[in-house]
């Protein structure tokens, strides 16, 4: 699709072409830690993005006028860094090809019903040519979104649904943040290709709440005021790769990134319980987390029908967890209240290595197949210490037959493990609800085998019909289990 294609629309960004294009839905891979996990179907100049930032967000930074024209790869293409995707996109951006910079501005504003409130985000991209092999990108994003959200809720008890009452929940929330990011792509040499990436995101977001509870009869139950405030929270990330090619098709590319995050979270709330008790209570919550990455895979295109690619992957991750909690009824003293697993620091050491072999069989029948093997220690400290060692083998298939050139069948069949959520080893506590989730040190990682059917047909170039079937075989499903009274996360099977 040349970029020409794109212009009836009056794209601004490069998000707004990929969104246009017919039969194609843009996805930002799954949210794990690593890289080997986290591949969407999206490739800028031929190369995945070495960031864990949404690839629409990767894309609203690059300016419309930049793109020179867009590649969908129907099914496993030899050349490119497929990984699994059955469809993908390649955006092809212009280096830099004339002296001047390009700066995009967007603002855009969003009324919140029932609030009368006016939320907006502002965004400035501003892409600096270097030299005639370098070029600079630089985004800057300012949102802030002020909402209201209104709940009722009917009360029942039993098997029979014995009404017991209702309650009313206003929310206000208010989120403000900035979000800055640079990205430096240079090419030293033909056979050298640079690119870096730096993300900074602080925000300060509030939580007001208002809930009334009254009984079956409507008599006052209880009246709760809340706020939630979140201070010192960001997130930022460095990253990087480069890639080096070789005579006979041969190619080493490594790829590195550090991610710190933190969050500071306070709530305050006062009970009100008819007739006469009061209580404060109030949660202060501290987490730190942080990721640490280097992969390294050697490339050969042995023709243009098969290519054969290998490499490994290690990382370490950990999150550091403090809970407290206090109750104090009015005039009345202030007690610290004790929960398990409140504190807890997870550290994950892992390492992966892969293996794919991409092959063209026939000009119809392209069949990408691969294998991951895994290996991870996961260590828990604090309130509760633990250590438990895995390893998985992860086999994958993907191809696609394509009859004609305006129809492609295409299949997929791959086992795969889900990661552990470091923030459910750790307890957590909802006031509004008065319910507690425990912490589980001993969750282990949901593995499914899934398949997938697609077929495509093209009717014009901006018309297309994509019909999919899929099925999943899941083990140790990821569920609520009870934990010596208390809810937690568990797996049932």
């Amino acid at each position: 699709f040349p970029a020409a294609f794109f212009a009836p629309y009056n794209p601004v960004t490069a998000a707004d072409i990929v969104s246009r294009i017919p039969g194609f839905e843009l996805r930002d891979g799954d949210d794990r830690r690593g890289f080997g996990a986290t591949a969407g179907n999206l490739l800028i100049n031929g190369e995945r993005p070495s960031s864990k930032t949404l690839n629409g967000e990767l894309l609203k930074r690059i300016p419309a006028g930049s793109v020179v024209r867009v590649e969908l790869l129907s099914g496993s293409d030899a050349a490119a860094d497929v990984r699994g995707q059955g469809q993908i996109v390649n955006v092809i951006v212009s280096q830099a090809a004339r002296g001047d910079a390009s700066t995009t501005y967007t603002v855009g504003f969003r009324h919140i019903q029932y609030s009368n409130r006016i939320g907006w985000i502002a965004q400035a991209s501003r892409a600096i040519p270097l030299s005639p092999n370098a070029i600079l990108a630089i985004d800057l994003q300012l949102p802030t979104l002020l909402g209201r959200g209104e709940v009722s809720e009917r009360l029942v008890s039993g098997a029979a649904a014995t009404p017991t009452g209702s309650r009313f929940q206003l929310q206000k929330p208010q989120n403000i943040g900035v979000t800055g990011a640079a990205g430096l792509r240079w090419r030293p040499g033909p056979q050298d290709s640079v690119n870096l990436s730096f993300q900074a995101a602080p925000t300060w977001n509030t939580l007001d709440i208002v809930q009334a509870e009254v009984s079956a009869t409507n008599a006052p139950r209880q009246l709760l005021l809340g706020r939630t405030d979140f201070d010192r929270n960001f997130t930022a990330e460095f990253g990087g790769d480069w890639e080096h090619r070789f005579a006979g098709g041969v190619s080493a590319k490594l790829i590195t990134l550090i991610s710190n995050t933190s969050v500071d979270q306070h709530d305050t709330f006062e009970i009100q319980t008819f007739p006469a008790a009061f209580l404060t209570r109030t949660q202060d919550r501290s987490t730190r987390g942080g990721e640490r990455i280097i992969r390294g895979r050697l490339k050969w295109t042995a023709s243009n029908a098969h290519t054969f690619e290998a490499g490994g992957e290690g990382a370490f991750n950990y999150r550091d967890t403090t809970l407290d909690i206090t109750s104090q009824p009015r005039g009345g003293p202030v007690t610290r209240v004790p929960l398990a697993v409140s504190d807890a620091r997870v550290e994950e050491t892992r390492g992966e290595a892969f293996a794919t072999d991409i092959w063209t069989v026939t000009p119809q029948l392209t069949v990408e197949s691969g294998i991951n093997v895994e290996a991870s220690r996961i260590t828990q400290t604090g309130d509760q210490r633990k250590q438990r060692s895995f390893r998985f083998v992860k086999p994958r298939m993907t191809g696609t037959y394509a009859p004609d050139p305006k129809t492609s069948l295409r299949f997929s069949l791959q086992r795969d493990v889900a990661q552990l959520d470091f923030a459910e080893f750790s307890s957590a506590i909802d006031f509004i609800n008065t319910s507690t989730i425990q912490g589980n040190p001993n969750l282990v990682p949901e593995k499914a085998w899934k398949a997938r059917v697609e077929w495509e047909r093209r009717f014009a170039a901006r018309t297309a019909l994509t019909v999919a079937a899929f099925a999943d075989r899941v083990q140790d499903v990821h569920d609520l289990v009870d934990i010596g009274g208390f809810d937690a996360y568990g797996n049932i099977g």
